[in-house]
């Protein structure tokens, strides 16, 4: 995988996660019980905490394969 590849995927999670929220913004609206209380404590608050957590590890892979490819790519010296 190329690094701009890689950063193109993490946008991709990125703009996921914030539609997710804006849906759940408008689900809210008609769901509110205990039940809707609960799957936004439990799985959207889990899932938005694991794809902030992400981001910066995928950025930071994608510097670090940027970074192998230009080293791969140089031809050697002695």
């Amino acid at each position: 995988m190329f690094p701009g590849a890689l950063q193109a995927a993490s946008g991709r999670i990125q703009e996921a996660a914030d539609e997710l929220k804006l849906v759940w913004i408008n689900v809210r609206e008609h769901w509110q019980d205990q039940s809707a209380s609960r799957f936004e404590e439990e799985r959207l608050h889990k899932l938005f905490a694991e794809v902030q957590a992400a981001i910066p590890g995928i950025t930071q892979m994608s510097q670090v394969l940027g970074q192998a490819v230009r080293e791969c790519s140089e031809p050697e010296q002695y």
